[in-house]
């Protein structure tokens, strides 16, 4: 199952930047350049999203074990 997720996204932006070039034929450089920032927006924002929810866990973690040390007298 693992080598279905680490293909899925080079083919899908790869397609996408097949698309964008078909959206605007009279330049072929989307074909090149929307694969390659699409997977580099996915990243950061992926990472973005990571470390925010991250972040909440923590807080929500630091929360619970605050309300219940409380209560635990």
């Amino acid at each position: 199952m693992d080598w279905i997720a680490t293909f899925a996204i080079p083919y899908l932006v790869v397609v996408f930047g097949d698309f964008a070039a078909e959206l605007q034929p009279s330049s072929q450089v989307y074909v090149k350049v929307v694969p390659v920032a699409s997977v580099s927006d996915l990243t950061l924002l992926n990472w973005l999203g990571l470390r925010a929810g991250s972040r909440m866990q923590e807080l929500t973690s630091v929360v619970f074990d605050g309300f219940r040390s409380r209560n635990a007298c």
